[in-house]
């Protein structure tokens, strides 16, 4: 775990899987302000799911962000399709962490290599930036970088962390906060060449052979919770 913790504060990803009966995907993860457009072509080709942000707590609400369960569900009356949609539930959780997406403004069409690296490293460099900003200045801040909708989706982790939901989400900001990093990270799902998830064998095959440190979600949460239980608690963006 401690390896893990000091590759990821280097700017290096790592693997994490969530767990049995959950997802059961592994996904591969970096601190968002290392992200290069090397690192975004190594998830699109090596994992191949969805490219993404993990946003905590502290910061979403800072920034007045909401979950797009809730925004789709206050026009379910206004829209009949929308209404049809959110009737359905998810098959592994109660709640899905998805927001709004965006891109860089310095983007073209942000789909780039070039341009996702450069609104997921300018994303976890702003949430360093404005650690300390009340909660005006920072969406100021962000308002001025980045337009929505774009090409990277936002997940919002739950306030609680590792508590209340235990998905990708949540475990890669608390890796995140653990390693000193800004909170932020991004992510990807790795996919096989089935068309199904990547198994997670076939997932330790591959870290293995990039050296790349292999995590299962409980080791996260138990490292998470000891250092709760010892107060020496993680900063979160607040």
């Amino acid at each position: 775990m401690k390896t893990a913790i000091r590759v990821y504060q280097s700017g290096r990803p790592i693997i994490v899987y969530d767990a049995d009966g959950r997802e059961e995907e592994c996904d591969l993860l970096l601190p968002a302000e290392y992200c290069t457009p090397a690192f975004v072509r190594q998830f699109r080709q090596d994992a191949g799911g969805l490219i993404f942000l993990a946003v905590p707590a502290g910061l979403w609400k800072k920034l007045g962000l909401r979950f797009m369960a809730d925004l789709l569900t206050e026009h379910a009356s206004q829209i009949p399709f929308i209404g049809e949609m959110t009737r359905h539930r998810l098959p592994y959780d109660a709640t899905s962490s998805f927001s709004v997406s965006l891109n860089h403004v310095e983007t073209f069409t942000g789909i780039t290599d070039n341009d996702r690296s450069l609104t997921a490293r300018s994303f976890g460099e702003l949430a360093l930036a404005t650690r300390a900003h009340p909660p005006r200045q920072t969406v100021e801040c962000f308002g001025k970088a980045f337009r929505s909708p774009g090409h990277i989706p936002l997940c919002l982790a739950s306030e609680d962390l590792l508590t209340t939901r235990k998905g990708h989400t949540e475990l890669a900001c608390a890796m995140s906060f653990m390693a000193g990093t800004s909170g932020v990270s991004l992510g990807c799902e790795m996919m096989g060449d089935d068309g199904a998830a990547m198994t997670k064998d076939e997932v330790i095959r591959y870290a293995r052979k990039q050296n790349i440190p292999f995590l299962e979600g409980a080791q996260i949460i138990e490292y998470w919770n000891r250092l709760k239980a010892t107060s020496a608690q993680p900063f979160s963006h607040a």
